[in-house]
């Protein structure tokens, strides 16, 4: 299957725009979903990065965050399903900090538009400014737009402006850009069971 290189460089510009029609076509750092995270990693450092981050609702999965290698990104975070001995990856996202917040609006727009043209036949939904899921004062705020993807999953654009207090209680980005790629069969357990 062709793979698209999800790259941006500077003002975020693809350096290839092409129809897409599946998740799986785009690559940040050269990983895609449904890789399996041996191919670019060891099994030890997933497995020592697993007690620094949590895990999801019932342990079914669990997501490590490390820093990108790649000047694009300030750091790579990926997501498996817990045993799972190849580490597929069911949720993959590059996240770059931003000094202000409407800087981050601008960049994220810029992405959007560019991923409106190369997956034309996604439902593109703006879920506005929001109180992020994880600050439980509500002072957080999120601004996620997301493109559903017709064979399954989507993509998601989205900043996020934290309190200091969770950022450094969570050790988190105070204010990022993050661009994630999340498969079918993990949309739905956020949809159906995380989040439910």
């Amino acid at each position: 299957m062709m793979r698209l290189l999800l790259i941006f460089i500077l003002a975020f510009g693809f350096q290839t725009l092409i129809k897409a029609d599946d998740i799986s076509d785009f690559e940040i750092e050269g990983i895609s979903v449904e890789d399996s995270a041996l191919d670019f990693l060891t099994k030890e450092f997933i497995k020592s990065e697993t007690s620094v981050h949590g895990f999801y609702k019932d342990n079914k999965y669990f997501e490590i965050t490390y820093d990108s290698k790649d000047s694009n990104y300030e750091n790579i975070s990926l997501t498996f399903k817990n045993n799972d001995k190849k580490y597929i990856i069911y949720q993959l996202a590059g996240t770059i900090s931003h000094d202000d917040i409407n800087e981050c609006l601008v960049q994220k727009k810029n992405v959007a538009t560019k991923l409106s043209k190369v997956f034309l036949d996604a439902d593109r939904v703006d879920a506005g400014k929001r109180n992020y899921s994880a600050d439980p004062t509500g002072k957080s705020k999120s601004y996620i737009e997301y493109f559903w993807i017709k064979s399954g999953g989507f993509i998601e654009v989205g900043c996020y402006d934290l309190t200091k207090e969770l950022s450094d209680e969570k050790n988190w980005l105070k204010t990022s850009l993050n661009v994630g790629i999340v498969t079918e069969e993990f949309s739905d357990f956020l949809i159906n069971e995380q989040y439910k």
